[in-house]
């Protein structure tokens, strides 16, 4: 009779067989596995459900292995995934370390587009600082890159983030210059939810300038693009686009259309 005890017994003679033969997998070299290992401890360090401690822990052991890996590109992968992985746990120290290596590498094998995405995660990092220059600089660093490889949508989005900075940096030109060339990019490719995003932006620079008037008709161009969107996703935007409106009343001294407005968000 097959006991349980038996059963165990066969599963682990299987596994260490199975084993064996994947590790005398031609395909398997050193080189493989040690990139496969990367990516797991990678995997783990960007698991949200894990604390902090832990998916640092995993992190670090994934940048020695990246560190010793011989292939360049494989390596610049790994660098660029860890940069991305130290901003999301707001880790600079080691954020600032690996994102420079990894910029100082793609430029040694001249890979663009890991070179931009560097920029705009270091954009982000002082965006996250409060350092508004210096994220407008790594921002404007990887546009010019994005623009040279013809990456439309990249380029959009930076133009973007670019005029929020110029907007709360009170450049009301510079910033009305790049979302409009946002706008210009987005529409090419019929993008709705960005096109609501700069329409709201232009919007809210025009309210800025006291241009009352023209930035609401901007809010409901933006409103335009919101009701292309998927219903579920409207909602939050929609309060969003409430509140700018009926702050433009407000600004403008026309309380009562402010406050119809504002009931809407609180409604």
């Amino acid at each position: 009779m097959v006991t349980k005890k038996h059963i165990v017994l066969i599963s682990l003679l299987f596994l260490f067989f199975s084993c064996k033969k994947e590790n005398q997998s031609p395909h398997l070299n050193g080189e493989l596995l040690s990139s496969d290992s990367t990516q797991v401890w990678i995997k783990n360090g960007t698991d949200a459900n894990l604390p902090s401690k832990a998916q640092k822990d995993f992190l670090q052991k994934a940048y020695e292995l990246a560190t010793g890996e011989p292939n360049d590109s494989i390596r610049l992968k790994h660098y660029s995934e860890l940069s991305l992985a130290y901003l999301k746990l707001k880790d600079s120290t080691r954020f600032r370390m690996v994102n420079k290596s990894a910029r100082i590498l793609s430029r040694e094998i001249k890979d663009s587009s890991i070179l931009a995405a560097l920029h705009w995660d270091l954009g982000d990092f002082y965006q996250n600082y409060f350092s508004k220059d210096s994220a407008y600089y790594q921002y404007a660093q990887a546009e010019k890159i994005y623009t040279a490889l013809g990456d439309k949508f990249r380029r959009g989005r930076l133009l973007y983030q670019m005029s929020i900075i110029q907007k709360d940096l009170k450049d009301y030109t510079g910033a009305e210059i790049n979302i409009i060339n946002a706008i210009e990019l987005f529409q090419k490719h019929e993008n709705n939810e960005q096109l609501f995003l700069c329409y709201n932006l232009l919007g809210a620079i025009s309210k800025s300038l006291n241009e009352f008037e023209l930035s609401r008709n901007y809010f409901s161009k933006a409103g335009e693009y919101l009701n292309k969107l998927p219903k579920k996703s409207i909602n939050a935007k929609q309060n969003i686009l409430n509140n700018n409106i009926g702050n433009s009343y407000k600004e403008q001294g026309d309380y009562l259309k402010a406050i119809t407005y504002f009931e809407k968000v609180v409604g």
